[in-house]
């Protein structure tokens, strides 16, 4: 804020000086630049108004940090204003959407052997997490954990009653919020997320007879949505495994196949509940937790919550809650059939029928089938309208929803346009070439590195779009502590950005990982508030943060576990641990070289044609390996760019300017001990420290300085050095004046170089950080010059060979960057003007 007065003030300077000058251009081009400061300045002067009270709990409380980066994302909020006849208008049609044509009728009455006991409940509500939103009762999870054993024996009591007598219609009350979706035109309902807050009583009546029944339920083994142990990388690498056997191994004609993607629409909401209790009697659950679940699917009542409004109650008759705990087991139930239609039909991963797999890979409704033969795709989609209709469901037709993808080796192009056209129900089912399935995009052409490139350009984006974002809510954020922001926002970005790379192949992926380590430097850098050219590697190790292919690295290993654990289930991951060291596809050669990379033995040992699992706690002790192993890999680095024996050097000026170290210049307004102590940290040098600490306290105070840095004796000289430095810089000017005038005959050079150094006095009113960096570029200048002077009269050569052009020159072989450069026109530009 200060700064950009400042700014706004001197604009205002200028441009009466401009006028004076008659140069009206000038004039006018300050004269915008001025609005945009304004600009910017009523935009911070926004922010501000937050309360300070706010800001200190936020430094007290991490979760106060995380509600206010979600207040600047505007997360759960409806990104647009209603009145009170459209959220009826919105109700209406919810209403609509969760009516069935059915009613049923749920039992009630069940035996009291099946009773629920005390410590089970007690076991439950110790699990609850704190700071979750409350249903309609308004009780949260932290009153219920204080009530101890007697709150815990009174829900015990509600449970049982409401299993022998029926649940109350006042306890299967509900709240439901709307979420937007982050797509879709946000003035219509589609594009929302219904998330249902419910009674805690509820809640806990969900996790109780979840419990019970997780056991006893069979889902296909194919099924990796919400089950334990498998997830969405589970299912990609399956089915990216399945294919490049196929490729690899030579199978199939011309070793080509197809992908048919399937997407259901709204298939969490469109469940018929009167099917989805037939399913679940055919599953031999026991008739008393059959009963307890239609009482909970019996028409429940729900208020619609838009922008702090609540709706009159509405009937819900159809679909699963999101936000309970069983729905996610009774969706996996509901659509557990699925496989059932296409169980006849195998793929041939290897050469004489050696190793075959089933078609269909889920998750959840999100169906992927690899299929041989083009013909086929017409006869599982001929099963799948039968399934649909039977369990009133809808297909989703679009190049992101149903579509298929073709995986062809050879002449891609010409063999896609030739395919013939496939339909369903008068819709015609799109052809892509790529298809982004659970969140990685996923490319036909499996030839080289082609299936993963398309995901490293997606992620290389998506990384330069987050700091974009990221950054300027950083930036709003300055006095929450830094470990407190970077623990936020690293949160935030690594999943975001990295998601899917621990099976992508690491062939031409280092433009992209390099363009998401940057990003993550931006973003770093800004959280601890230091300047843009700060070295990152101090940084990084003094916070324990790896960068972005160590971080990747041990996604990878850790992933080994979860691949032995598919082992039990699947055909291919077992051939894949026991074929480890033929290294024949991408993604067996990534684990591979990791083991070799870092010097770990193989996890798993083959015992009568048997896999076993040698160490149980393999996440643990690759993640502390690798801590180990990554601070000798960062000390090196660190050894090699900055050290404290450079900046003796530089005093002493016996330094070689293709080492200096990149020096970096901190905010007055966030000068506080932690950032001197950042600042002497993270290699800024004793001279910037002090700047620093004079800029705080209006002295020089080296003992002050020291204690605070905790600097050595030995160091103390250093600092001792740097304020004689200070005092005497009128005599450094006329040293320099002495210098040139001493080798320089040329008189127009001479003229200009003095000039210049003249010229220093007037920028000592521009501030401390720009005299510094005139000052320190002074040195680098004439020890160019004085050496090039030295080379060239021992040659004898030339005597009057300098011009401004050749100056420029020698910066730029001195690895002067361009703002330096340019830093120079505008001393002489301002000489000029003035």
């Amino acid at each position: 804020m200060k700064i950009l007065l400042n700014r706004i003030n001197d604009s205002r300077k200028w441009i009466k000086f401009c006028w004076t000058q008659n140069n009206r251009e000038l004039a006018n081009k300050l004269q915008k630049v001025k609005k945009a400061w304004i600009n910017k300045l009523k935009r911070l002067s926004n922010y501000e108004k937050i309360s300070e009270s706010r800001l200190k709990e936020c430094m007290q409380d991490p979760y106060g940090a995380w509600n206010k980066i979600k207040r600047q994302m505007n997360k759960n909020r409806i990104a647009l204003s209603l009145n009170k006849e459209e959220i009826k208008a919105w109700a209406t049609e919810f209403e609509n959407q969760f009516k069935s044509k059915i009613e049923f009728i749920p039992q009630k009455g069940c035996s009291k052997e099946e009773l629920w006991d005390f410590q089970d409940i007690q076991k439950i509500i110790k699990k609850l997490p704190n700071k979750k939103a409350p249903g309609p009762d308004n009780i949260r999870n932290e009153i219920i954990k204080k009530g101890g054993d007697i709150m815990a024996e009174a829900i015990t009591h509600f449970l049982n009653s409401c299993k022998l007598n029926g649940i109350p219609d006042k306890a299967n009350e509900a709240k439901t919020i709307l979420i937007y979706k982050g797509k879709g035109n946000p003035k219509e309902l589609n594009s929302y997320r219904p998330i249902t807050l419910m009674n805690n009583f509820m809640k806990i009546l969900d996790k109780a007879e979840l419990k019970r029944i997780e056991n006893t339920v069979n889902i296909s083994e194919r099924q990796h949505g919400f089950t334990k142990g498998k997830s969405c990388m589970t299912q990609i690498f399956l089915l990216k495994s399945t294919l490049e056997y196929r490729k690899y191994y030579r199978i199939g004609k011309g070793r080509d196949s197809y992908i048919l993607f399937v997407d259901f629409s709204k298939a969490y909401d469109s469940v018929n509940r009167i099917r989805l209790l037939e399913k679940i009697k055919a599953k031999n659950i026991k008739n008393d937790s059959w009963k307890i679940i239609s009482q909970m699917l019996k028409g429940e009542q729900t208020t619609l919550v838009i922008n702090g409004i609540e709706t009159e109650k509405i009937n819900i008759t159809r679909g699963v809650r999101q936000g309970s705990a069983i729905s996610p087991l009774l969706f996996n139930i509901y659509i557990d059939d699925i496989e059932k239609e296409n169980n006849d039909i195998n793929i041939e991963l290897l050469p004489n029928h050696q190793l075959k797999s089933k078609i269909n890979f889920q998750y959840a409704d999100d169906t992927a089938f690899v299929i041989e033969d083009w013909k086929d795709i017409e006869n599982i989609l001929n099963k799948l309208d039968k399934w649909s209709k039977d369990n009133d469901m809808n297909l989703n037709i679009g190049p992101e929803k149903t579509a298929i993808m073709p995986i062809i080796t050879k002449n891609r192009k010409n063999i896609i346009s030739k395919l013939p056209k496939i339909s369903y129900q008068n819709h015609e089912i799109p052809v892509v070439e790529k298809y982004k399935y659970l969140g990685k995009i996923m490319n036909g052409n499996i030839r080289g590195t082609g299936f993963d490139q398309a995901h490293y350009k997606y992620l290389k984006d998506k990384s330069k779009i987050s700091t974009c974002s990221l950054i300027p809510m950083i930036r709003r954020m300055l006095n929450i502590p830094s470990k407190t922001l970077i623990n936020c926002f690293k949160a935030i970005f690594l999943p975001r950005c990295t998601y899917g790379l621990e099976i992508c192949s690491r062939i031409k992926c280092k433009t992209a990982i390099k363009q998401i380590q940057r990003s993550f430097n931006k973003i770093i850098r800004e959280c601890c508030h230091v300047y843009d050219k700060t070295p990152i590697e101090p940084i990084l190790l003094d916070l324990n943060i790896p960068t972005i292919q160590q971080y990747i690295d041990q996604k990878s290993l850790i992933f080994l576990q979860k691949i032995f654990e598919l082992t039990h289930i699947s055909e291919i991951a077992t051939h894949f641990l026991r074929n480890f060291d033929n290294t024949i596809t991408p993604t067996m050669k990534i684990y591979q070289e990791l083991l070799q990379k870092y010097n770990f033995t193989k996890p798993f040992d083959f015992n009568n044609n048997m896999i076993s699992w040698n160490d149980k706690n393999w996440k643990g002790n690759v993640k502390d390996k690798l801590k180990i192993y990554w601070r000798n890999e960062n000390m090196s680095i660190i050894n090699k760019k900055v050290t404290l024996k450079m900046f003796k050097e530089l005093r002493n000026q016996t330094f070689t300017t293709n080492k200096l170290p990149k020096f970096w210049i901190l905010n007055k307004n966030l000068i506080t001990e932690t950032r001197i102590k950042a600042a002497w940290r993270y290699g800024a040098g004793p001279s910037k420290v002090l700047v620093l600490l004079r800029n705080r306290n209006n002295q020089d105070n080296t003992s002050n300085l020291c204690e605070l840095c905790k600097v050595k004796e030995t160091d103390k000289h250093i600092l001792n050095e740097c304020i004689k430095y200070k005092n005497e810089r009128i005599k450094f000017i006329q040293r320099l004046q002495d210098m040139i005038g001493r080798y320089i005959n040329n008189t127009s050079i001479y003229n200009w170089l003095i000039s210049d150094v003249t010229e220093l006095k007037f920028l000592e009113e521009l501030g401390e950080e720009k005299w510094e960096k005139i000052d320190f570029l002074t040195k680098i200048t004439l020890r160019s010059i004085d050496d090039k002077l030295r080379t060239s009269r021992e040659n004898s050569k030339h005597k009057h060979f300098f011009e401004i052009q050749n100056i420029e020159d020698d910066l730029k072989k001195e690895n002067i960057s361009i703002h330096d450069l340019n830093f120079w026109r505008l001393v002489k530009s301002i000489r000029r003007l003035k």
